[in-house]
């Protein structure tokens, strides 16, 4: 059975391609999968920068005010 990849609202079999044809499918699979991988780091990442950020303007007000924003926000 032929893989059918769609292009640009065409569908075209596998078997119809070159080889330089079917290399390129391969390449482009592995672009698309590492782009999702990247969005996904890209996703963590900034979960780990807002978590920061959110640290720090806590340290800021206790160390301006004194007030624990921690301890009042329930959180440890």
């Amino acid at each position: 059975m032929s893989l059918r990849i769609r292009l640009d609202g065409h569908d075209v079999k596998e078997d119809d391609l070159t080889d330089q044809g079917k290399v390129t499918i391969k390449n482009l699979s592995f672009v698309e999968a590492r782009l999702l991988e990247l969005r996904k780091q890209q996703v963590l990442l900034t979960k780990a920068m807002n978590t920061y950020v959110s640290d720090l303007k806590i340290e800021i007000v206790r160390n301006k005010t004194g007030v624990d924003l921690r301890s009042i926000l329930g959180e440890e």
